[in-house]
């Protein structure tokens, strides 16, 4: 009897714990200037008061995905998504955006 008990609790304790063993981050997407840009942070600041927002931070997080938990193989690709945008028209690009996961 003691020895069912005691595989019904080990059974028991691999179901529970199998879900907790998840590889999860919280994350957050975030840009930079890029080398190239010949944008200036004063620019970018304007361009979100232009639209509407206090400066291009508030604009950013408004506009681009929310943070949020992220677990597995949406772990792995979002650590590797990342991506240019080309704000003032003149071909090179003058932001990189990307995740930061914690």
């Amino acid at each position: 009897m003691k020895t069912k008990l005691f595989l019904l609790t080990v059974s028991v304790g691999f179901i529970f714990t199998s879900c907790e063993t998840d590889m999860c981050k919280s994350c957050e997407m975030s840009f930079e200037v890029t080398n190239n840009s010949s944008l200036s942070i004063t620019e970018l600041d304007e361009i979100g008061v232009d639209v509407g927002y206090s400066d291009y931070d508030e604009y950013f997080a408004v506009t681009h995905e929310s943070p949020g938990q992220y677990c597995d193989s949406s772990l792995t690709n979002i650590e590797n998504e990342e991506s240019t945008e080309d704000l003032d028209g003149d071909g090179t690009a003058d932001i990189r955006t990307f995740w930061i996961c914690l």
